[in-house]
């Protein structure tokens, strides 16, 4: 069984945890933003989650955006251009 002590200040260790800088990364993926398939959820759902963590996220789109639905939960985020 895996005990986590606390560290100073009473934080758990995770809280402690010193991160590498925070990267720069682009995602691009041959898919349709613009529909509501598999492809384009795991494009979004990558890039969210690596802004998320700290990232700065630059998301490379094969077409212009006709329908944002897939893409709304990145639209205005600080981390993702």
């Amino acid at each position: 069984m895996l005990e986590i002590e606390p560290a100073q200040g009473g934080q758990g260790i995770a809280n402690s945890i010193e991160f590498p800088p925070r990267m720069k990364c682009a995602i691009f993926a041959e898919v349709s933003a613009n529909l509501a398939e598999g492809p384009a959820i795991w494009l979004v759902s990558v890039a969210h989650g690596l802004a998320v963590a700290g990232s700065h996220v630059t998301v490379l789109l094969r077409n212009r955006i006709s329908n944002d639905t897939v893409l709304r939960p990145l639209v205005g985020h600080p981390r993702v251009t």
